[in-house]
């Protein structure tokens, strides 16, 4: 079963990441990994305040067992496709699969679990991407009906809340380095900073994509700033 519980995990986090741009403009990987109805399925925690019986709970680990060979057959299915087309088709499958799996394990539930557990997945959605995450996701646009106009606002005013809060949080780090800091001498700081050498920052690279992590550019020094002697790490 733990086996069975990582290929599922791996193979969710792959889509989902590999969707996340498409997520944030209302489509993208239904649940999105760690919200999905399967991987809340698996925790104990929710299948009791679902108040899953026995058979139910057996019910519904059998179907998520059902992975492996469903995900064995898929990607057996894969071979003669062309290499610049197989990704594209292995995500298509998995999500193909993964819906497969829940519209099984919904047939395990009664009508009022069905209805919490469908709850539990928007209070996940909230937490991990905030309330206009959750709004611009394609089951909760079509259940409250939003219109064009409304999706539009609501993908700009996500923009904007994102970016207020990358500052805020910048501001926020900064201040807890100077703080960590501020125990240092000026000589100490100054070696400090000379222990740093000059600003180097990693790229972001999407989950399995990007550029090749040995013999490839996956770095790359932004602007290739020297050291100012301001640099702050991360407290």
């Amino acid at each position: 079963m733990k086996r069975t519980i990582w290929i599922l995990a791996i193979a969710l986090v792959v889509v989902s990441a590999s969707t996340a741009s498409a997520q944030r403009r209302g489509g993208g990987f239904p649940g999105g990994g760690g919200n999905s109805k399967l991987f809340l399925l698996m925790n104990t925690q929710v299948q009791d305040e679902l108040q899953m019986v026995d058979d139910q709970r057996e019910k519904c680990r059998q179907v998520i067992d059902s992975m492996r060979d469903r995900m064995r057959d898929a990607f057996s299915g894969l071979q003669d496709v062309p290499q610049e087309d197989r990704r594209e088709a292995m995500q298509s499958r998995i999500a193909e699969i993964q819906k497969e799996l829940e519209a099984d394990c919904d047939k395990v539930l009664l009508p009022h679990q069905r209805d919490r557990l469908e709850q539990i997945v928007l209070q996940q959605q909230i937490q991990r991407s905030g309330a206009a995450g959750a709004l611009t996701s394609e089951s909760v646009t079509e259940a409250l009906g939003l219109t064009e106009a409304q999706k539009e606002q609501l993908a700009k005013a996500r923009e904007e809340a994102e970016a207020q809060l990358e500052a805020d949080i910048k501001k926020a780090r900064d201040a807890a380095v100077e703080k960590v800091l501020s125990v240092l001498t000026k000589e100490q700081r100054d070696q400090w900073n000379m222990m740093q050498g000059k600003s180097f920052e990693l790229e972001r690279q999407p989950f399995g994509g990007g550029n090749r992590p040995f013999g490839g550019q996956n770095r790359r020094n932004r602007g290739g700033n020297q050291n100012d002697g301001n640099q702050q790490p991360d407290a």
